[in-house]
């Protein structure tokens, strides 16, 4: 993948959100927020347009999306939350979409995918259907150590130095064919598949733990859906009555 620098992680240098673009994006957001609420009304739909127009001017959107956002109830898991933040490539938006329940198990899958895969990339962490969504890659692959791929080139490149380059990663492509096809290469190819196959099985194992851990609050949880709507949340008993959600009957239940 076009992406993975083994040497580092994409968001080391990342930084939070500057005080005032988080206002502005705040507000913004609030203007977005009046449109469901003004659909039928033109006034108050030409009211929250201008609002909308008007807090969106001159904001960046490439500053929001690489902005490093630590969820403000990370408190213990800060650190691991970072960790798993600075891993996300630019342009995917780094943030993490669930609730603060299902923190230790992100911190805990962080640790072991880190121990197999230290340069993993992580694109999406998200609540969807009441289940986690964790969405990654292993962030490496085999080459020989003693034949480093061509550097690209940089976007001011001219058509010459653009075809020498496809030509020198086209070259490079077919030695790395062959060393593949060596002994060392077959080994390192086939630890690299071990290492990914045990990962799949930790992003398999934390997903299966949330479904039964309230993402609120980390005690036992069952899918549950909010009375009102068709809102699915994974939650304790008490935390679905505070937030008025009721337990999804199990498909036995009806046998």
């Amino acid at each position: 993948m076009g992406d993975v620098d083994p040497k580092s992680l994409p968001g080391e240098d990342a930084k939070p959100l500057p005080a005032d673009a988080r206002v502005r994006w705040e507000a913004f957001a609030d203007a977005v927020g009046e449109f469901p609420a003004a659909i039928g009304d033109p006034e108050a739909f030409g009211a929250a347009w201008e609002a909308m127009h008007q807090n969106g001017r001159g904001l960046d959107p490439r500053q929001f999306i690489d902005a490093l956002e630590i969820p403000e109830d990370a408190v213990e898991y800060a650190d691991a939350l970072r960790g798993i933040l600075v891993r996300i490539p630019d342009g995917w938006g780094r943030w993490i979409s669930c609730g603060r329940g299902w923190y230790p198990l992100l911190a805990q899958l962080d640790a072991e995918l880190a121990t197999l895969l230290p340069t993993y990339r992580v694109y999406q962490v998200k609540e969807k259907f009441a289940g986690l969504r964790f969405y990654w890659h292993a962030g490496e692959r085999v080459v020989n150590p003693d034949d480093p791929e061509p550097a690209a080139l940089g976007t001011d490149a001219s058509a010459a130095e653009e075809a020498c380059s496809v030509a020198e990663h086209e070259a490079w492509q077919r030695r790395l064919d062959g060393y593949l096809e060596t002994p060392e290469g077959k080994a390192r190819d086939k630890d690299l598949d071990r290492r990914i196959e045990l990962a799949e099985r930790l992003v398999e194992r934390a997903a299966s733990r949330a479904d039964e851990t309230c993402e609120r609050c980390s005690e036992p949880g069952e899918c549950c859906q909010r009375a009102t709507s068709a809102w699915y949340k994974t939650l304790c008993v008490a935390c679905a009555d505070t937030m008025g959600y009721v337990p999804v009957p199990d498909d036995d239940d009806d046998d």
